[in-house]
């Protein structure tokens, strides 16, 4: 039996047939639309714990470490033109765009979009995997496929604020690092790299295999990374009470 307390709590919603799914950036400027809207939606968000030895039972003791970014998996989603005679590569090729970097123009990471379906939007979020399967052809060239995204919230930053400030925001309550501290929340952000490298984006891994980089601490505990002419490639995480953490990373 339905519970109409509850029911009746819930916001009303119009409908728009018309409203149709999109990816846009941070201007708000449409960079994907969607050829159909999408079938479904599925969202994940999990809780990290580490587990530790418990002297009084057998089960573990949990300490609790963060908490991931919400990840939107649009499945199955259609592209055909095949009854129109028309590729679809202009699509696929416009989705992979939006996953990789351009060091040559300056852009040492892939920007971020957020997903909008008339009122609804998520985001700010990168796409972290895409795959398909194509499933008719025109002379070769893909005409129909079925497409799976994957996007994963990220920490929103505004346009007066960069990645490095915000980061810093939220850790203002914290006092100042020592010149000691700064100098361990550069070893051990350096060695964190070394362990991370396969997740970093291409760019950057080459710079730290190289070792042709420079970190930089801010009094609150801000690690940023530089290249060899000292440009600001984004935030490889927080040092703070003797610990390094990849909070707030954006490389």
């Amino acid at each position: 039996m339905v519970n109409t307390s509850v029911l009746n709590s819930l916001p009303a919603v119009g409908q728009n047939e018309l409203a149709t799914a999109r990816l846009v950036n941070n201007l708000g400027k449409d960079v994907y639309t969607f050829l159909y809207n999408p079938e479904s939606k599925s969202f994940n968000r999990r809780a990290i714990y580490k587990e530790g030895a418990s002297a009084l039972t057998s089960l573990p003791s949990l300490s609790y470490q963060y908490t991931t970014g919400l990840t939107l998996d649009l499945n199955n989603l259609i592209l055909e033109s095949y009854s129109r005679g028309k590729s679809i590569r202009p699509l696929l090729d416009s989705l992979q765009s939006l996953m990789v970097a351009n060091p040559t123009r300056g852009k040492y990471a892939p920007s971020p979009v957020t997903f909008t379906w008339g009122a609804n939007t998520f985001g700010q979020a990168v796409i972290t995997k895409i795959d398909w399967t194509e499933t008719a052809w025109v002379g070769g060239e893909p005409a129909s496929a079925r497409v799976n995204l994957q996007l994963m919230q990220i920490p929103s930053t505004s346009s007066s604020a960069t990645p490095a400030q915000s980061t810093q925001a939220a850790s203002s309550k914290e006092q100042p690092l020592t010149d000691r501290e700064k100098a361990e929340a550069i070893n051990k952000a350096r060695a964190n790299l070394r362990q991370t490298l396969k997740s970093l984006n291409a760019s950057v891994a080459q710079l730290v295999r190289s070792g042709n980089y420079k970190l930089t601490v801010s009094n609150m505990g801000v690690v940023t990374i530089s290249d060899s002419k000292d440009r600001v490639l984004g935030v490889v995480g927080t040092y703070s009470r003797g610990k390094f953490t990849t909070a707030g990373r954006t490389i």
